[in-house]
């Protein structure tokens, strides 16, 4: 069993219990400017040390105030009720539980408002009967994660959880992370880029294929190009704009992540950095069949070190950086706090059992599940959690985008006009010629 709660390695990334995700690629649009490149090289295999310089000669602009607030919410014993308050102005928070022993089953049994809305029952966010708020070692929470505060702010008042783990005493480490603003809705935001490059990391297009370092990656065109695209998807789609954007080196180990223990320590080396509001992201050359992997929904939003700190994204041969700029964008809308729009229908055995579907209502489902038959004609097929294709457009619904928004990974903006990105097409350009690799992996899977 899979102590992650990630795509099953065996299944090519089927979201099933313990919001286990799968990775998926899409398309994108291109360039825009970098604001600030910090280029660190750890220049070991393995190890927390971290030398950082100056990369890049443009102007630092003045970034944007911390806006998330941690609270330590103590040491609880499974079964116990924890309640917390939640300050008027906020635009999300996540509720996480940690066990002293990552083998041990960790799960949220309960959440509910002050007003008594259930949000999550038995792991379950609110709307669908996939459990992501459940794990071995850790289990994480994001409000909004379903329609409740789809359309508002997350109401103020005193919150109740009641949380569950495989373990004796007051051992369970319950923590809280806020996302706010003056007013409780959204005004724009920045988010930060931690970028871990593993020693022999290739690259291609635009160019031939390439090793890429940590500290040549500010000056790489095709890594560049991988992460204008990523920001230009981010600010259309979701109002969130460029923040810093630092590279890592990690061992050559990481060019090839095959089975959980390597894709634990592949987060684990985020330790190099302090914590804090960013994305961190793992390039690696294999992933198996995946093209990038979620390690919970949702993940750690300002915590590093942890195998629950970072997103990874596979580089293949003949990935393209509107690909790789769209499976990063997929994963992280996983590791903020979405699910796919419908699961995959892998075999003959799951094909018996029910289907699973995202718990927001705007987003349209395809009945029965995703299968390698029905997955280019269902009505969800375009939408960027959508759990395969080679989609030449991708979008977010207002409940999507209000969960991305909700999250404390980026920085929030704390006042200012409200922002409507505009859920548009993208450009005929960005189209892909041929099918995914992703998809190519789904087709196999489906017969198996």
């Amino acid at each position: 069993m899979n102590r992650l709660r990630t795509a099953a390695w065996a299944f090519c990334g089927l979201a099933s219990c313990g919001g286990r995700t799968l990775d998926d690629i899409f398309v994108a649009p291109d360039a825009s400017p970098a604001v600030v490149s910090v280029v660190t090289d750890a220049g070991a295999e393995t190890g927390p040390k971290d030398a950082s310089v100056d990369a890049d000669a443009a102007p630092a602009k003045v970034p944007l105030p911390d806006s998330a607030t941690v609270v330590d919410l103590g040491l609880r014993t499974t079964g116990e009720l924890v309640t917390f308050p939640i300050p008027a102005g906020t635009l999300g928070f996540q509720l996480v539980v940690q066990a002293p022993d990552e083998d041990a089953l960790v799960r949220i049994d309960r959440l509910v408002s002050p007003s008594g809305q259930v949000l999550f029952e038995e792991g379950k966010p609110r709307g669908t009967e996939l459990p992501t708020a459940e794990g071995f070692g850790w289990a994480t929470a994001a409000v909004p994660q379903s329609d409740v505060y789809s359309k508002s702010p997350v109401e103020s008042g005193v919150f109740s959880a009641k949380v569950f783990g495989e373990v004796s005493g007051r051992v369970l480490r319950v923590s809280l992370v806020l996302q706010k603003t003056k007013d409780g809705f959204f005004h724009g935001g920045e988010l930060d880029l931690h970028v871990y490059v593993p020693k022999g990391l290739m690259l291609s297009q635009p160019g031939l294929r390439h090793e890429v370092t940590a500290q040549g990656a500010a000056a790489d065109d095709a890594l560049q190009a991988r992460i204008d695209a990523f920001y230009e998807l981010l600010d259309a789609l979701v109002g969130v704009q460029r923040g810093a954007v630092s590279y890592h080196g990690i061992g050559a180990r990481f060019t090839s992540v095959l089975d959980e223990p390597s894709l634990r320590a592949a987060f684990q080396e985020t330790r190099v950095t302090p914590a804090g509001q960013a994305l961190h992201v793992v390039f690696t050359n294999d992933l198996g069949e995946a093209l990038g992997v979620a390690p919970a929904i949702p993940g750690f939003a300002v915590t590093t070190g942890t195998s629950m700190s970072a997103i990874a994204v596979t580089q293949y041969e003949d990935s393209s950086p509107e690909v790789d700029a769209f499976t990063m964008l997929h994963e992280m809308g996983h590791f903020a706090g979405l699910s796919h729009t419908t699961e995959i229908k892998f075999d003959t055995t799951d094909a018996g059992g029910p289907p699973y579907y995202d718990p927001l209502a705007d987003t349209p489902r395809c009945n029965g599940g995703v299968t390698a038959e029905n997955a280019l004609d269902c009505p969800d097929y375009r939408n960027v959690m959508f759990p395969t294709g080679d989609q030449s457009t991708g979008l977010l619904s207002t409940g999507q985008e209000r969960v991305l928004r909700g999250s404390p990974i980026y920085r929030a903006r704390a006042s200012g006009p409200s922002v409507f990105p505009p859920r548009r097409p993208l450009a005929d350009r960005f189209v892909v010629a041929g099918h995914s690799v992703l998809r190519r992996c789904v087709l196999l899977r489906g017969r198996r």
